[in-house]
């Protein structure tokens, strides 16, 4: 269970809460327990040397029980009373009052409250936190004698050493919470890109969709309308092309054919589109109808060249209608689109496998 633990950690799988618990968690047994050794060997009162390792017994216990339950929430809530309340208190009187590091710890610890994931214990936490160590410096100032005496060395000392502890764990801290937010900003930034590829592109072949095609018709072809050619066609039998080979086959085909629409796509203001099932458009650029007619049967033609490994015997083909755009009837895009249409199922009629144009 430790090795899947540690595989997630490496990997960004735990929960941002998850991590904070335990680094946090970690890192004040490891400061609980540096500290008592250091006062043991310095003969600071015993008290405070027995606090400190009760202190790391408490850690321990909650992290055990964080463990085996997951609740982490609820663990990391218990943490920063128990911190606050039965560990920072007693230790400030312990470790000399306000001649200590402990003033530090007290800032340290309204940190680690404040990074309570939910606001609403957040917000109490930290209000509690403040207000009990408000409480505890009157408290100590009224009572000097309730602090154990310690000399100018060792206050000097403590403070630094407490100084360097809380230093490197606000530096963990920060840091992996800088990169937790670069982490989930990537996340959430390719996300968006997705989403904004997927809103204006279909996702099995890669092409353009029908919504973006609409906006495109009445935004450029219909203001520019010379040399624009709107091909539209679909897959002759493709059902049962389905029905023989599978649907997995069919998908393929699709996106073959899409692939072969994006590579006839040699301008700029080109573009291919799947229109609907295995109907598309190809919006095609030239100088005249001759040429426009050229590009839709080259294309035609490759179509009806391509073979798949799995069923090499598979014949695909198109059946397609073919418009200029700059024809003066054409006043909306309703009227290109049906005119194309009507194209499209004259192809049908004449046989398959053919471009009809508009006379």
């Amino acid at each position: 269970m430790v090795k899947e633990w540690m595989q997630k950690l490496v990997s960004n799988k735990l929960s941002f809460e998850t991590v904070m618990f335990w680094g946090i968690l970690g890192s004040s047994w490891l400061a609980t327990l540096v500290s008592g050794i250091y006062s043991a060997t310095e003969n600071i009162s015993r008290i405070a040397v027995f606090g400190c390792f009760v202190t790391c017994i408490f850690f321990t216990i909650l992290g055990t029980i964080a463990y085996f339950t997951q609740k982490y929430r609820t663990c990391y809530f218990v943490m920063c009373l128990g911190l606050c309340t039965f560990i920072i208190c007693p230790l400030f009187f312990y470790f000399g009052g306000f001649h200590c590091g402990m003033l530090l710890y007290c800032m340290a610890s309204i940190f680690i409250c404040a990074l309570y994931s939910h606001f609403r214990g957040r917000l109490i936490i930290v209000t509690y936190a403040v207000a009990l160590f408000e409480f505890l410096f009157e408290y100590a100032w009224e009572h000097p004698e309730l602090s154990t005496p310690v000399s100018p060395d060792y206050t000097i000392r403590d403070i630094m050493m407490s100084f360097a502890i809380l230093s490197g764990l606000i530096f963990v801290i920060v840091s992996y919470l800088l990169n937790a937010y670069h982490r989930e900003r990537a996340k959430k930034d390719e996300l968006i890109q997705k989403l904004n590829f997927f809103s204006t592109h279909d996702p099995l072949t890669g092409l353009f969709n029908r919504r973006y095609f609409i906006e495109y018709l009445k935004g450029t072809i219909l203001k520019k309308r010379k040399h624009f050619y709107v091909l539209m066609y679909d897959v002759d039998y493709f059902k049962k092309l389905n029905d023989s080979y599978g649907h997995l086959f069919g998908d393929k085909v699709l996106a073959k054919i899409g692939a072969i629409a994006r590579s006839f796509c040699l301008l700029p203001e080109e573009i291919a589109v799947r229109y609907g099932g295995e109907e598309f458009i190809q919006v095609i650029v030239a100088e005249n109808d001759e040429k426009a007619f050229a590009k839709a049967e080259a294309f035609r033609n490759s179509i009806a060249s391509i073979s798949l490994d799995e069923n090499p015997h598979a014949e695909v083909h198109i059946s397609g209608g073919l418009v200029n755009c700059a024809d003066p009837q054409f006043e909306t895009h309703d009227k290109i689109l049906s005119s194309v249409d009507a194209l499209l199922y004259l192809a049908k009629t004449r046989g398959r496998n053919q471009i009809v144009q508009k006379a």
